[in-house]
C-alpha cells in the first residue's frame, strides 16, 4: 500500500530524525482547547470559503497557496515537508463537542471507531491503548483527505492522523470549523520525504501551521518538560545590547501580552509580575527553565521548539538591560516574523 500514487512516504519511518530547535509558534492553549475567543477571527481569514463541507468536496475553497495541493502528490509532500513545528506531531481528530475525546485514554473513544493509516505511527498509537474498533486505511493516493471527510460525515468516529496532514486537510476539508484537534503520543519520528523541493511549498506550509495554531494544537515537543540538570552549566551571557535589542523584538511579539510591554507589573497585563526584578532574582539555568518549560499551575506556556535558545538569550539581554537601565523604554520595537 502506497500513500501519494508511486511515494510510499508516509509509513516509511526509516529512522528517528533529532527534533527541530525552532518551532515558531507560540502556544496559546493548553492541549485539546481550542481559542474560542478569536478562533472566528483567525479562521475568517484563512479560512476563506463559502461552500460547506462534504466528503468530496474539492480544494478550491482552501486558501490560495494551498489550493490544489491536496490533490498533487508531489505538491502536497513539499508542502507537508516545510510545515514549522508540527513534523513530530500526531493528532487526535475528532468532531467539536463537549463530548469530544481529548486523548487516546479517553472512555468517549471506546464506542467509536478509529481512523488509521495501516503501517505508520498512528496505527501503532492506537493500537497501545487498544482500542477494539479501528479500521485501517490504505495509505490513499486518490484522496489523501478521506479520513478527515469521514470524520466530519461520522463515518468514523475519530481518526490519528499526522498533524501536517490534518491541517492540509482541514484546509479543504473543514471551512466550518467543525473538527477538533488533540495531540497525542509526545515527540514521534516523521514520516520521511524523499524527493522533495525546498521552498517549493513554503506559503502553504505557513499557511497550515496558522491552522493548526487556530485549532491550539500543541507541538509534541512542547507536551514533554526539560530537565534541569543539562541548563546548570550555562553561564550567564555577557551583556550585549544588539542582543537586547534583538530581545526587545521578540518580547513584544511573544511576551507583552502576558507580561505588559514594560516588561512591569502592568495592571491590564494578564501576568502582572514585574520581570525586572525577577530576572536580578533568578539564575539563569532557572530563567531558562521557566521559559522553556513554562509554569503551567500559574497558566505560563512554555516555550520550548516555541524559541530556540539564542532567541531566548535575547529576551534575557532585553529584560535585564531594561531591570539595569540600559535600554531607552519609549523605543519601539518591531515583531519579527
Amino acid at each position: 500500500m502506497r500513500f501519494l500514487g508511486s511515494h510510499d512516504w508516509y509509513h516509511s519511518l526509516l529512522e528517528a530524525r533529532p527534533l527541530p530547535p525552532l518551532v515558531p509558534v507560540l502556544r496559546q492553549t493548553e492541549a485539546g482547547l481550542r481559542p474560542r475567543p478569536f478562533l472566528g477571527a483567525a479562521l475568517t481569514l484563512i479560512l476563506a470559503a463559502s461552500s460547506p463541507a462534504h466528503a468530496q468536496q474539492t480544494d478550491s475553497a482552501a486558501p490560495n497557496a494551498c489550493r490544489g495541493v491536496l490533490a498533487s502528490p508531489q505538491r502536497m509532500k513539499a508542502a507537508l515537508a516545510e510545515v514549522p513545528s508540527y513534523s513530530t506531531t500526531f493528532l487526535l481528530v475528532t468532531r467539536e463537542g463537549p463530548e469530544a475525546a481529548t486523548s487516546l485514554d479517553s472512555p468517549a473513544l471506546q464506542p467509536l471507531e478509529m481512523g488509521v493509516h495501516a503501517g505508520t505511527v498512528a496505527e501503532a498509537l492506537v493500537a497501545a491503548v487498544r482500542l477494539p474498533k479501528v479500521r485501517s486505511y490504505s495509505v490513499p493516493g486518490a484522496d489523501a483527505g478521506a479520513m478527515v471527510s469521514d470524520v466530519l460525515s461520522a463515518k468514523i468516529g475519530a481518526a490519528v492522523l499526522w498533524a501536517p496532514l490534518a491541517g492540509l486537510s482541514a484546509l479543504e476539508r473543514d471551512p466550518e470549523n467543525r473538527l477538533a484537534f488533540r495531540t497525542v503520543g509526545g515527540p514521534q519520528p516523521p514520516p520521511s520525504l524523499s524527493e522533495v523541493s525546498k521552498g517549493a511549498e513554503t506559503k502553504c506550509a505557513e499557511e497550515i501551521k496558522s491552522l493548526l495554531e487556530a485549532y491550539g494544537v500543541v507541538p509534541a515537543e512542547n507536551t514533554v518538560q526539560i530537565a534541569i540538570r543539562p541548563l546548570l552549566h550555562q553561564r550567564v551571557p555577557a551583556a550585549d545590547p544588539v542582543a537586547a535589542e534583538a530581545g526587545r523584538a521578540i518580547f513584544a511579539a511573544r511576551c507583552a501580552r502576558c507580561h505588559g510591554e514594560q516588561v512591569v507589573a502592568a495592571r491590564d497585563a494578564l501576568a502582572p509580575v514585574d520581570l525586572m526584578r525577577s530576572v536580578r532574582r533568578f539564575t539563569y539555568p532557572a530563567f531558562l527553565y521557566i521559559v522553556l518549560n513554562g509554569r503551567s499551575q500559574k497558566g505560563h506556556p512554555g516555550f520550548r521548539g516555541t524559541l530556540d535558545e539564542q532567541q531566548i538569550t535575547n529576551v534575557y539581554q532585553y529584560v535585564r538591560a531594561r531591570s539595569r537601565g540600559d535600554l531607552d523604554v519609549t523605543a519601539s520595537a518591531t515583531s519579527p516574523r
